[in-house]
């Protein structure tokens, strides 16, 4: 007849070794998995920063848009439209061809980046138009307080898209975001 204090001596051993061989594996295991999420916390944060950098080069290619605008000259669109290189206005044009294109993926469709982008760009020509008048001759003083108003007109929406742009962008560019 089998003795139960036997068996019961017999099963405590079997854990004993069990036990020490589940520790003896459980070690690495552990350590690696412990690795394994750094490694997988470090990827996720340097995808928010590399999103959050392409994120701020759209940024700062629409203010140096903006910019150049408010800035250009008569002289400076006439470079433009000779394709002569030179002057801030067409190098920041475009740069604002690439930051309307990567602006669709880079926010969310609902905020409207990409069309305030889109507009601006389009409110532009206006001043260019009005940049080029000297050039046009035989307006008329009818047609040249036509484009004058367009032009003051495109110069308070471009200020207005600034600011929404400005807006919109903060969740996007704020660092709490990129780093929890």
């Amino acid at each position: 007849m089998i003795d139960p204090s036997q068996v019961t001596i017999e099963i405590v051993k079997s854990y004993g070794v069990l036990a020490g061989k589940l520790d003896v594996t459980l070690i690495p295991a552990s350590v690696i998995a412990f690795f394994a999420f750094q490694q997988y916390r470090v990827n996720r944060l340097n995808l928010r920063l590399g999103l959050y950098n392409k994120r701020f080069a759209v940024f700062e290619s629409f203010l140096a848009f903006v910019k150049a605008i408010s800035e250009s000259s008569a002289q400076e669109w006439a470079q433009h439209d000779n394709g002569q290189g030179g002057g801030e206005v067409r190098k920041a044009y475009g740069r604002m061809i690439t930051a309307r294109e990567e602006a669709a993926y880079l926010y969310d469709p609902n905020d409207g980046i990409s069309d305030i982008i889109e507009k601006t760009m389009e409110e532009s020509l206006h001043i260019g138009i009005w940049a080029r008048s000297p050039n046009l001759t035989g307006l008329g003083p009818e047609k040249e307080n036509e484009l004058l108003e367009r032009n003051i007109q495109a110069h308070a929406n471009i200020h207005a898209m600034e600011k929404l742009f400005k807006k919109r962008l903060v969740r996007y560019l704020s660092f709490r975001y990129v780093m929890p």
